[in-house]
């Protein structure tokens, strides 16, 4: 599941970039046959071929590999309680989680809605504290 997932994303970005295989096969100079079974998951690129496919493609390797977000209760935890920094001053209520979020929204499960949810009340209630 895992190898046809990573097809999807490496035909995606194919596309995207505008190459048929045959171009991908010339530009990042591995076999047409190699490019055909990777597009079918039927086998994985690694070392020499993952890079070579990267730099054709245009990202990193890290990029390529990391699509699948993962889960994280820990990095959760800690977005919660930076949300507790507004004691100390109150924007950083609204800094720290957001910089969290926008760090790790499409990396890690759950943090987009997380950290929705801790910026929306932070704001709420910064905004509340600062008018009365």
């Amino acid at each position: 599941m895992k190898n046809q997932h990573l097809a999807e994303k490496i035909k995606d970005l194919r596309t995207r970039k505008g190459f048929s295989q045959e171009q991908l096969s010339e530009e990042s100079k591995l076999s047409l046959r190699t490019i055909q079974r990777i597009e079918k998951g039927e086998s994985v690129p690694r070392g020499d071929t993952l890079i070579k496919l990267t730099r054709a493609l245009g990202v990193s390797p890290d990029d390529l590999l990391e699509w699948a977000e993962v889960e994280d209760k820990g990095y959760l935890t800690l977005m919660n309680l930076s949300a507790l920094s507004v004691f100390i001053q109150p924007f950083l209520g609204i800094i720290i989680p957001t910089v969290m979020w926008i760090l790790k929204r499409e990396k890690i499960k759950g943090v987009e809605d997380t950290g929705k949810k801790i910026i929306s009340f932070q704001i709420t209630w910064t905004l509340t504290f600062l008018c009365f």
